[in-house]
């Protein structure tokens, strides 16, 4: 493997004022917008996230759900300034989820059954690769996060993709624990970023990212 071609958020560093575990409930709040795309306003960092496509099977809403297509892939155009974050593997839960332990009624049985998943998850993948060189494997952090509050947003793209869904609109209030890397920002070059993962009770998850990354003044340049 390579080396390093990127400069990442250390797990005992602050990044714009946060930790790490508030950058993973920034993420769970981006996951649970209305919109999961990056429109390049001023300050906008990058998420990645993997296939979200679950429904219920044969439409009847309360029965069985299935994944559709664990894979999600995506290219994205940014300059050096901005951030990426990169979700490796995340296990969440909220208050109130009706999960196979039971329902979770305290933020520390979300937790342990945020744990019990994780645990049992395998990572298959989480590489990066610039401009077709070496492949590198990502550094990540674990990080956990003990108390995420959120808004579900009205139109929010995602809701009913999870596998346990969510009330469009709603407050939660919950747990995550993740393998996530921030990555500071990327140098010129094109990148291909892939993470893949398996999880508890068949649910898979794979992302594959090509991310274009120009300088500022060259992104100024071509906007004209």
């Amino acid at each position: 493997m390579a080396k390093p071609i990127y400069d990442y958020v250390q797990i005992n560093e602050n990044f714009r004022g946060m930790t790490l575990s508030d950058w993973v409930g920034e993420w769970l709040q981006w996951l649970h917008g209305a919109s999961v795309e990056y429109t390049a306003q001023p300050g906008e960092i990058l998420h990645t996230r993997g296939g979200l496509t679950y429904q219920y099977q044969s439409g009847i809403v309360g029965g069985p759900r299935v994944q559709i297509d664990p894979k999600h892939a995506e290219t994205v155009n940014i300059t050096t300034s901005v951030p990426v974050y990169i979700n490796i593997d995340t296990s969440f839960y909220f208050i109130g989820e009706n999960h196979p332990r039971g329902n979770l009624a305290t933020l520390t049985e979300v937790m342990a059954a945020c744990m019990d998943d994780f645990d049992r998850t395998k990572v298959n993948a989480q590489t990066i690769q610039k401009d077709n060189g070496g492949i590198v494997i990502l550094e990540s952090n674990l990080v956990q996060a003990n108390n995420v509050s959120l808004k579900v947003h009205p139109n929010s793209l995602l809701a009913e993709s999870f596998e346990m869904p969510v009330e469009k609109g709603a407050d939660l209030r919950g747990c995550a624990i993740t393998n996530m890397c921030l990555i500071r920002k990327l140098p010129v070059g094109v990148y291909k970023v892939i993470t893949s993962n398996t999880g508890v009770r068949g649910y898979k998850s794979e992302s594959e990212y090509t991310i274009n990354v120009t300088d500022e003044i060259r992104s100024v340049f071509l906007s004209k």
